[in-house]
C-alpha cells in the first residue's frame, strides 16, 4: 500500500525529519515574553534538563549541529534534486547555531528560523523520507537529537 504524503512528514526516519522536529518544538508559539527569554532556558525546555546545567546544554546544542551536518550531508548525496534549493535552510539554521551566548535572547537565534527555513527543511525531510530512509526512532527520543 502507497503512503500518503501526510505520513511521510510525520515520520522521523531521517536527520532532517529529526532536526525539523526539534526546530519547530524550540520555535513554539512566537511571542514577545518568549523572544526575552534567554536561549539557554528555551533549549532547556526543549531538551528537558535545567538551564543551569550548561555542560548539558552544550552536548545537546554539540549533537544538534552534529545533527543538522548529517541532515546536510544526506540532502547534499540526493541525485535528481536541486541542490541549490535544497540545501539553502541549511545556512540559515547553521547561523543559528553558531549564537554561542547562552545568555543571549531567544529572538536572536529565532529570526534565522523563518517560516521559509523550516519549510525548505520539511521539504528535505519528506524527500529524504522517500528516497534515503533511515530506520524510523520513536519521537521520545528526540529530546537527545545525537539520534
Amino acid at each position: 500500500m502507497k503512503e500518503t504524503n501526510m505520513e511521510y512528514k510525520t515520520r522521523l526516519n531521517n536527520p532532517a525529519a529529526r532536526l525539523y522536529a526539534i526546530l519547530v518544538e524550540a520555535q513554539g508559539k512566537r511571542s514577545d515574553v518568549r523572544n526575552k527569554k534567554p536561549i539557554k532556558e528555551i533549549w532547556a525546555e526543549v531538551f528537558n534538563i535545567e538551564s543551569t546545567e550548561t555542560r548539558k546544554l552544550l552536548l545537546r546544542i554539540s549533537a544538534l549541529i552534529d545533527l543538522t551536518r548529517r541532515a546536510r550531508e544526506r540532502v547534499e548525496n540526493l541525485n535528481e534534486i536541486n541542490h541549490d534549493i535544497y540545501l539553502k535552510p541549511f545556512d540559515n539554521i547553521e547561523q543559528a547555531l553558531s549564537i554561542i551566548n547562552l545568555d543571549a535572547q531567544w529572538q536572536n537565534f529565532d529570526r534565522h528560523l523563518t517560516e521559509g527555513t523550516l519549510v525548505a527543511l520539511s521539504f528535505c525531510a519528506d524527500t529524504l523520507a522517500r528516497e534515503n530512509p533511515d530506520e524510523s526512532i520513536i519521537d521520545t527520543k528526540l529530546k537527545t537529537p545525537e539520534n
